[in-house]
């Protein structure tokens, strides 16, 4: 049987996740606010939270900014165990704690953590723990290329 996925927030990121999602063996729904932007899908989209609960998705990844992560997470975890949420996880403390207390499967956005110069580097950090000082990263994008549309 196949299983069936909510897509939440239908912006740049919910675009590019359903292009790399396997579709053979899933459904897939879109749940987004926006009802005057007409997209160009097959798939069922619902402009109502309420819709999206009586859809029982077996997985729900929220796509959305991260004000909205925990409201759409708080209104759906009763009807799903496996969540996938863009990163931040959020951007309020009282809601981290939430978080943590749900035994629910839910993996955070965060792409670089397997990119392998990445787990390189991690390596040889973890072996010279002692002596190194300092360390800084910047991780950057060409916006433009990131979203097109904008």
């Amino acid at each position: 049987m196949k299983k069936k996925i909510l897509i939440v927030g239908f912006g740049s990121i919910g675009k590019k996740l359903l292009k790399i999602l396997p579709k053979k063996n899933y459904f897939i729904s879109i749940l987004r606010t926006k009802k005057n932007i007409k997209e160009n899908t097959s798939y069922k989209i619902f402009f109502s939270v309420k819709e999206a609960r009586n859809y029982n998705p077996d997985y729900v990844f929220i796509c959305t900014s991260a004000n909205l992560h925990y409201f759409y997470f708080n209104k759906l975890k009763d009807k799903c165990k496996n969540f996938f949420i863009e990163k931040p996880l959020t951007n309020h403390k009282k809601e981290i704690e939430h978080f943590n207390k749900c035994k629910l499967n839910i993996l955070i956005g965060y792409f670089l953590r397997f990119h392998q110069p990445l787990i390189y580097l991690n390596k040889i950090i973890r072996n010279k723990i002692n002596k190194i000082k300092n360390v800084n990263f910047e991780v950057g994008f060409d916006i433009k290329k990131w979203r097109p549309s904008r």
